[in-house]
């Protein structure tokens, strides 16, 4: 896994400085523990033309006091089950496994790249959009 400094985005694991309210430290380790921000529940939405559904997962980066968005991945739109990249036809395609074995169609090409969705993200996060989103 290739580690994210302030100067660069990681391919998947893409680093969002965000600054967290200050809290006063109950124990020497406080910090390194997730703060409890609602902006850790924004987990799913939509991109792009088509509205595509995409889901992400989150890690804690305690001493940068930074969120990490990992995990991002497309939604299938015939079952909304997280889908896998599909490398063998094209970079910018998905399988749905749950469709795939249920018969269904299962290949899917996305109008959308991840790195770019991963973006979309940290602006929406910076700039507060997160929040209507989630209504």
């Amino acid at each position: 896994m290739e580690s994210c400094n302030f100067n660069r985005l990681c391919y998947h694991n893409v680093l969002v400085t965000k600054l967290v309210e200050e809290k006063k430290d109950n124990s020497l380790y406080d910090f390194l523990s997730r703060p409890n921000d609602p902006a850790f529940n924004y987990r799913v939405d939509t991109f792009g033309v088509d509205n595509a559904k995409w889901t992400w997962d989150y890690d804690w980066e305690p001493y940068k006091k930074s969120i990490i968005v990992k995990d991002v991945l497309p939604l299938c739109p015939v079952c909304n089950s997280k889908m896998e990249f599909d490398g063998f036809y094209t970079s910018n395609s998905a399988t749905c496994v749950k469709c795939r074995l249920e018969g269904k169609q299962y290949h899917f090409n996305l109008r959308q790249f991840d790195i770019d969705v991963s973006k979309e993200i940290i602006r929406r996060l910076n700039t507060g959009e997160w929040r209507a989103r989630m209504k």
